[in-house]
């Protein structure tokens, strides 16, 4: 009578939100690589084309770039490789939104050999093409008014599939699981009706825990009340590091001191901290009695999605703190991870890969359930003729 009632659940929710699901699910897929393919399909901008020209230090490229915006560089995303491009953050004070917020500030690429400023193609872009495939995961191409509360829903739904089938589909005996036939059972090609129940039932098993973190971390998007009751179960800000800044010197800098050069910094942010880095995200001092904040991304094959922060002081190079991510309790890294949960980059590439394959067979599920379903209608309905014969 249970495993019926739950049947019935699985069923109809599936076949209702078949369309839906297979959107959301093949744009997560191809959102997984979204970095990899915008950094390969997107060189006009994101690659210097005047290598081998004289290099500017990165001192100069700030204040060539001021000169030229009028604006203030607050901060910059610097690549390890010298032929990638500069991404400088511009604020302007006395700048706001009609509400009377804050404007958001402006980022801009500067090419890393020159300083100049390098302009974004506006269409035809790797960037423009996973923008769009974003929108459509998120609100379906709709306003977001409308289109937040439908995917909020079909989140929803998604999970009550997940969890239901999981009981459908459990295993009766573990020790009938844990044989190799079962870990990686054979798809019999010329069997349709077994292929599916196979990609339905045991791959739909293999990708169920990335299923639910999927969709358990997507809910903060769509349900506030969902956002702020996470973040008491966890006891931390969610993705919390948006919000670090750079820190006051214990002492006042003399209006004369001179700042030593950012490449120095740099070099003392990876004496402090000596891996391989992916990407170095710099916010500069607002006055000159302020630290630099100076934070390091991993670039290992294995490694949390996240920067370890150091923050320094920009006359004399002293390392003033050195917050590592890896020290972080659970809690408090799953809040700071839970963008990265969603989208699978939590732990690098290997969860990027494991994500890939999980959101490839859960757009399956929608088309093998149907095909599943279809093909009981049709053993009922000869079942039926036979009787009536």
């Amino acid at each position: 009578m249970f495993k019926n009632l739950i049947y019935q659940i699985h069923l109809y929710l599936g076949i209702a939100s078949s369309i839906i699901m297979i959107v959301l699910c093949l744009t997560g897929t191809i959102l997984v690589f979204e970095e990899e393919f915008i950094d390969a399909f997107d060189q006009s901008y994101r690659v210097s084309q005047n290598e081998g020209s004289n290099r500017l230090t990165l001192d100069e490229k700030i204040a060539k770039v001021e000169a030229s915006t009028g604006k203030t560089v607050s901060g910059m995303m610097i690549y390890p490789e010298p032929e990638k491009n500069h991404t400088f953050v511009l604020s302007a004070s006395g700048t706001g939104t009609p509400e009377g917020g804050h404007a958001r500030p402006q980022q801009v690429w500067i090419d890393s050999y020159t300083g100049d400023l390098v302009a974004k193609p506006e269409t035809g872009t790797a960037d423009g093409f996973f923008h769009w495939v974003m929108q459509l995961h998120r609100w379906l191409l709709l306003d977001k008014k409308v289109g937040r509360p439908i995917t909020g829903a079909a989140t929803v739904i998604f999970l009550i599939l997940s969890i239901t089938g999981l009981i459908l589909y459990a295993p009766a005996k573990l020790s009938r699981w844990l044989k190799r036939g079962s870990w990686f059972p054979i798809i019999g090609l010329k069997k349709a009706g077994n292929t599916n129940l196979i990609l339905h039932k045991n791959y739909g098993w293999y990708a169920l825990l990335p299923l639910l973190l999927m969709g358990f971390s997507a809910l903060i998007w769509s349900y506030p009340g969902y956002y702020s009751a996470l973040e008491k179960l966890l006891g931390d800000q969610l993705g919390k590091q948006r919000f670090d800044k750079t820190i006051p010197l214990n002492y006042q800098a003399d209006s004369l001191a001179q700042r030593l050069s950012i490449e120095e910094l740099i070099a003392d942010a990876d004496e402090a901290l000596p891996y391989q880095t992916k990407i170095y995200r710099i916010d500069l001092p607002k006055t000159k009695d302020e630290s630099i904040m100076i934070r390091k991304k991993s670039a290992a094959f294995v490694a949390y999605d996240a920067a370890d922060k150091i923050q320094i002081d920009p006359y004399n190079g002293e390392i003033l703190s050195v917050d590592e991510f890896k020290n972080w309790s659970f809690r408090q890294k799953v809040a700071a991870l839970i963008r990265t949960i969603h989208i699978g980059s939590f732990i690098g590439l290997t969860s990027k890969i494991i994500y890939f394959l999980a959101a490839l067979i859960a757009t399956s599920l929608p088309v093998t359930g149907l095909l599943l379903w279809f093909k009981k209608l049709r053993s009922k309905k000869k079942r039926r003729q036979v009787q009536l014969v």
